[in-house]
């Protein structure tokens, strides 16, 4: 039971912080694709970051993979979002920005997980 309550709270969290990025984006007047490229982004760098340098360490891992890694991140990336901002731009037949936004995204966040991998190894 406590791992359903660690997953709750971290999930409140992180879609508190999910939304407080989308209201930044919305006063910065950001099209919702940056928004959500940044959480994407974010995310998977701090989901690179927490498996190399807290995971590695064992018991208190657990709360930390299932609070932080399952719960906050969990919630605070958005990649349903991303899907549906995806096939929306497809539907409007902008091929191109939709191209650039999966292409983006992906790349981007793979290399942000690759950085928090690397700063976390580099702190351990």
């Amino acid at each position: 039971m406590r791992e359903w309550r660690l997953v709750a709270a971290g999930g409140a969290v992180g879609a508190c912080a999910r939304y407080g990025l989308d209201r930044l984006g919305q006063a910065l007047r950001l099209h919702p694709t940056l928004a959500i490229a940044a959480a994407n982004v974010l995310g998977s760098f701090l989901i690179g970051l927490l498996a190399a340098s807290v995971l590695t360490q064992a018991p208190q891992s657990m709360v930390w993979r299932q609070g932080v890694g399952i719960g906050l991140l969990g919630a605070f990336t958005t990649f349903s979002t991303f899907s549906l901002q995806t096939v929306a731009l497809l539907s409007d037949g902008r091929w191109l920005a939709a191209g650039a936004n999966v292409g983006g995204s992906v790349l981007l966040c793979l290399l942000a997980c690759a950085a928090g991998l690397a700063l976390g190894r580099a702190l351990a």
